[in-house]
């Protein structure tokens, strides 16, 4: 029957991997719910497609025509969706979550099936012919689909065997391929070595590998750093003209830097396409002009004096933001003229030439103020992707009053912010109230756990007992099922064994006795004095088999018997009886009643199959005490409660008494099973001695397993292996020797104490910085000089502030920073201030030491040398900030209600409920309040990390990556919430990102560190226009014809200018390359280009400075 049902289901699956698309397409013929796959039209948004031509005409390799996905539930994943990508283009796949871009990739790939529709891939009906359309296919998923033991380029060997491509050509496309992406010297490395963005390169690479026509990207730099990125982005620009590559990101100037056609979706439907130009021109809101004020400028005085300036020269300019020593104005599109006289307006201010002709043409109210406006620098640049983005979906919204009705949303939103922060300035609860509290909320936890993983519950005491039950049981049968016969026994019965005889002087009867017992040979006999202790013989004569000792001396004659010899007590019972009343013919033989199973035997049997079950049964019960720890540390919930101040004491008390509540449920049905079955009823005392001794030893040795190991199910089971093995060692050990029970209970109690110290030595803060200090004290690092790889006065000026005896005005006051990892310096002398109400940000590739900054800020790590001060306190001896880690800490069985219920009465808040109710209506999570964490989006769960974050009463908070994954749409309401904490609650906020987007949106100063050392810092438009050293200058031609005529004219006015834009590339807008020269002004560079754009007759022109990204790229390539 097995091997049939084997063939059966191999079969089954075999077929339905093989034809299961046909027969989806048959049923599609015969479908009779024709509404429900439908299509509702091909664009939301009229007018918003780009017209060119040439696409047209061009080559294409993916096609999808008026495509609709429905879901079993009815749900519309894709609403009648379609587009061309054309080969040797980069296409853009646009939209916010759940808008259908994952099911779409999931259609094209042959993962899923269209409801109705066509899909055409390279040319054949990706539907009808799956396999063959898969041919073709490349594809990249969000996740890393990879053998850990597997090498990167047996990987790809694989991956190339798989798509069926050329073996002679395998090594030289996987070297081309390793060496464009970086990756070459990782070719032999086991992927389980790789860091996360080497293992998204792998899997680009993968994708590429065979010769693949059509090449599917799914967050293919979700993670990585701005430096690999760059690197994923070169190679897809250097093998894209042959291939058709269809890509999704979240990282908007990533977009920017690949797009060469970009499609947006909303609601399941394509809502706008074309270049990028285009959809800037169309959705954006013209130029953003960012100018940065010096240290000591009035910052209110200053943004009144930039905004008249500005409001002057272009009427319809408007402030977009104001962060810090920075300002920034949008400039709208159509009148982009008249930027020329602005800038050269600003520049003189700069410059200090008061009675320039610029600056006589403001008003005389405006010139005698400028005096105290003290400017620095000044950039231009473009509304970026992301702003575009947001205004097509708002538009996608289709009414104004819905989009009212999102900003009335953002406005309670706002009002619930300033009523928590009205909040957080009542007294705390403190004291032992605070404490009661504390540990209700952590019992709570506990509660809520056990609730949602039941079944751990049903494992940790049904099945146990069930074990008990079940052993209690067959022993009673063996009891119950004794076959009663006689049998007759004498010395001849007894086994092979030693007799031991000891006699003190004439002992009447003793000769007889021993001739008697010497005539059978089996028996052997050992004579000694009876003055030696019987007990020293029996440990002598153990291994030998010890029969029974007979000692006599003047008191009488003494029998000892073996009891675990079936036979010697009727035997040696006979002997004695013999020995008194007939003083001689010792001859023994005797009927008695047995049974198959003799009862000395069974009751042998039953004292020791019935510790077993006990062991069994305790440490199925208290293994499982570990999971819940483990779990709560490695996702660093138990990190984001202390950092609430909470007593260590007080959780692992919580802790203690949820798990002695469980076990002591098991022991009580353990005595229950015992009265049942009438077992070891007259043990009970001793038995109630041992579960209160194990609880107590146990305990203490699982939390100290739950700091160890890293996975819950595998620390769980060595546990139980652990607790077996030595549970039977013990028993079988006091069944054959006799302990005192004084030395039992002495060792079970030293083992409860010395795992208990353990434990408390391991989680208190002061002890682990003594042994830190201790393991250290031979090293004692002290700060190298950095090497400052490129001029930096700011860093310089800092390092001058950060030493001075008193910092005033500053949270976060970090000095000569050092952390070794071995021979490894992972930070290596960083000195940096956050000042009130400010958001720095700390930037750097893979390995540069601000991860491990960042730890030693939220209490994770010791440094190794130097301090780092929050809130004027050393975060070695006491830590208490608000903590948004990169990937949430927060425990999977909670309710999000649940989990910001627990961690605001951690925190002390009078009211709680109330407290919550604000942070989720500024989250935008009210909605969602009661969705299990596990269940959220990526989304979700990253805004109830912020909502965390938010609860706290410190002045300081950590974000890591609080927007990675998320759309851009949902990004910019959690910034708001950012600038809501920095600006309304005074709180200044430390900000790990790899978005260059994200920086320059939150970040009043960034600082960017190279291997453990701080390099640059400043505003971003600081450090745009110290270290960028490029323009950008786009051309957008008329028709596609006049493509050459612009690129041979570009080359004879501008020699140095680097042609961006592929030829190959099927677009009316031409993208430069400009270098920056040391002197360069943006007014001059601005004419310039604007008049070379009406000498060409370009339909228009932009022209922009270098990107923070390529600025950081710079400075740390």
């Amino acid at each position: 029957m097995i091997i049939f049902d084997a063939i059966w289901m191999v079969s089954a699956t075999m077929l339905y991997d093989r034809y299961g698309g046909k027969l989806s397409a048959v049923k599609e013929l015969f479908n009779t719910d024709k509404k429900r796959a439908k299509g509702g039209g091909d664009v939301i948004l009229d007018g918003c497609i780009e017209n060119v031509k040439m696409r047209s005409k061009a080559v294409s390799d993916v096609e999808l025509s008026n495509v609709v996905k429905v879901y079993p539930t009815g749900e519309k994943a894709v609403n009648g969706l379609s587009f061309r990508a054309i080969r040797g283009q980069v296409s853009i796949l646009l939209g916010q979550n759940g808008c259908g871009k994952s099911t779409t990739f999931s259609m094209i790939s042959g993962v899923a099936l269209p409801s109705s529709g066509s899909i055409k891939v390279a040319g054949v009906d990706a539907v009808r012919q799956k396999d063959k359309a898969r041919k073709f296919i490349g594809f990249c998923p969000q996740y890393n689909p990879l053998y850990d033991r597997l090498t990167v380029l047996e990987h790809l060997e694989l991956a190339n065997a798989l798509k069926e491509g050329p073996p002679h050509l395998f090594m030289a496309e996987a070297k081309q391929l390793l060496q464009a992406i970086r990756l070459s010297d990782k070719a032999g490395t086991h992927s389980a070595n790789l860091s996360g963005g080497m293992k998204r390169k792998l899997c680009v690479c993968m994708a590429m590998i065979g010769g693949s026509r059509v090449v599917l990207l799914d967050e293919p730099t979700a993670g990585m750093d701005p430096g690999a990125r760059k690197d994923v982005q070169l190679m897809l620009e250097k093998i894209k003209v042959n291939r058709t590559i269809l890509l999704t990101t979240h990282y908007m100037d990533e977009a920017e830097r690949l797009g060469d056609w970009v499609f947006v979706m909303s609601y399941g439907k394509m809502a706008a396409s074309g270049s990028l130009n285009y959809l800037k021109k169309k959705f954006g809101s013209g130029y953003v002009l960012t100018v940065v004020l010096s240290a000591k400028s009035d910052k209110k005085q200053s943004t009144k004096l930039v905004k008249q300036i500005c409001h002057h020269v272009i009427s319809s300019s408007r402030l977009k933001d104001q962060r810090g020593q920075m300002i920034e104005m949008t400039l709208p599109e159509d009148e982009k003229k008249k930027i020329v006289p602005l800038l050269k307006i600003l520049e003189a201010i700069i410059a200090k030439k008061y009675k320039s002709k610029e600056i006589k043409e403001l008003p005389s109210d405006l010139r005698d103020k400028i005096k105290k406006l003290k400017i620095t620098t000044l950039g231009l640049s473009l509304s970026s992707l992301e702003t575009v983005f947001i205004r097509i979906c708002d538009e996608c919204d289709q009414v104004i009053a819905k989009e009212n009705n999102l900003d009335d949303k953002r406005e309670i939103a706002e009002k619930n912010y300033e009523m928590l922060t009205e909040m957080k300035k009542l007294k705390r609860v403190t004291g032992s109230a605070l404490q009661s509290s504390q540990f209700q909320c952590l019992i709570r936890k506990r509660y809520y756990y056990t609730l949602r993983n039941i079944y751990q519950l049903f494992f940790q005491l049904v099945i146990p007992i069930l074990v008990l039950i079940l052993g209690l049981h067959a022993i009673n049968s063996d009891e119950d099922n004794k076959i009663e016969k006689l049998e007759k026994i004498n010395l001849d019965s007894f086994p092979e064994s030693v007799i031991v005889m000891m006699k003190d002087g004439k002992a009447p009867h003793y000769d007889d006795m021993k001739k008697y017992i010497e005539g059978y040979s089996h028996l052997t006999v050992k004579e000694h004095d009876s003055g030696e202790n019987h007990e020293d013989l029996v440990d002598k004569y153990y291994k030998e088999r010890l029969g029974f000792i007979l000692k006599v001396d003047k008191s009488g004659a003494s029998f000892y018997y073996n009891s675990i010899l079936t036979r010697a007590v009727p035997i040696v019972t006979t002997l004695a009886a013999n020995w008194y009343v007939k003083g001689g013919g010792y001859n023994v033989e005797l009927e008695w009643v047995s049974s198959a199973k003799e009862e000395a035997q069974t009751e042998f049997l039953s004292y020791l199959f019935i510790p077993f079950f006990i062991t069994l049964g305790i440490a199925l019960v208290t293994a499982p005490f570990v999971q819940f720890s483990i779990e709560e540390r490695v996702c660093k919930f138990s990190h984001q409660q202390h950092l609430t101040g909470m007593s260590r004491l007080i959780f692992w008390s919580a802790n203690v008494l949820w798990d002695s509540l469980v076990f002591i449920t098991f022991a009580g049905s353990t005595f229950l099973c015992f009265l049942a079955f009438n077992q070891l009823t007259h043990c009970f005392p001793y038995i109630f001695l041992m579960y209160s001794l194990l609880l107590v030893a146990i305990v203490p040795i699982t939390y100290v397993a739950s700091l160890i190991f890293e996975s819950p199910s595998k620390a769980s089971s060595l546990l139980v292996i652990y607790q077996m093995v030595v549970g039977i060692i013990i028993v079988l050990t006091l069944a054959l020797m006799s302990f005192a029970k004084t030395r039992d209970i002495f060792f079970l109690v030293l083992a409860s104490a010395v795992s208990t110290a353990t434990v408390y030595a391991m989680q208190n803060r002061s002890t682990r910085v003594a042994i830190f200090d201790l393991r250290h004290k031979a090293e004692k690092p002290i700060a190298k000089k950095p090497v400052k790889l490129a001029p930096c006065k700011a860093v310089g000026k800092e390092e001058q502030l950060v030493h001075r005896p008193q910092v005033k005005n500053c949270t976060v006051v970090v000095k000569d920073l050092v952390r070794v990892f071995g021979k490894f310096r992972a930070v290596n002398g960083v000195c940096f201030t956050v000042r009130n109400n400010e958001c720095f940000g700390l930037l750097g590739t893979n390995g540069a030491g601000k991860t491990t900054t960042f730890d030693i800020l939220t209490g994770l790590r010791f440094p190794s040398g130097g301090s780092a001060i929050i809130d004027g306190k050393d975060v070695v001896r006491h830590n208490y900030v608000g903590y948004c880690p990169q990937f949430d800490s927060i425990l999977p069985d909670l309710k999000c209600i649940e989990a910001l219920e627990i961690m605001a009465q951690l925190h002390g808040y009078t009211n709680p409920k109330l407290a919550i109710r604000h942070v989720l209506t500024c989250v935008g999570m009210v909605e969602h309040a009661h969705k299990n964490v596990r269940m959220c989006s990526g989304g979700q769960k990253r805004k109830i990390s912020v909502g965390i974050a938010m609860l706290t009463r410190s002045k300081c908070i950590m974000m890591d990556e609080p927007t990675a994954g998320i759309d851009p749409r949902a990004r910019r309401e959690i910034w708001e919430v950012l600038d809501w904490m920095r600006e309304k609650s005074g709180s200044s906020i430390v900000l790990i990102s790899h978005s260059m987007e994200e920086c320059e949106a939150l970040c009043s100063r960034i600082a960017i560190l190279r291997k453990g050392e701080m390099i640059a810092l400043g505003t971003s438009q600081d450090l745009k226009s110290q270290y960028g050293n490029t323009y950008t200058m786009t051309l957008m031609v008329k028709k596609t014809k006049d493509r050459d005529r612009v690129i041979k004219g570009v080359q004879k006015k501008m020699k140095d200018a680097v042609l961006k834009t592929a030829l190959t590339n099927i677009t009316t807008s031409l993208v430069w390359e400009l270098p920056k020269k040391p002197g360069d002004k943006w007014s001059r560079k601005y004419e310039k280009v604007q008049k070379l754009a009406q000498k060409l007759y370009v339909k228009d022109f932009m022209l922009t400075q270098s990107s923070l990204e390529d600025t950081f790229i710079t400075l740390t390539d």
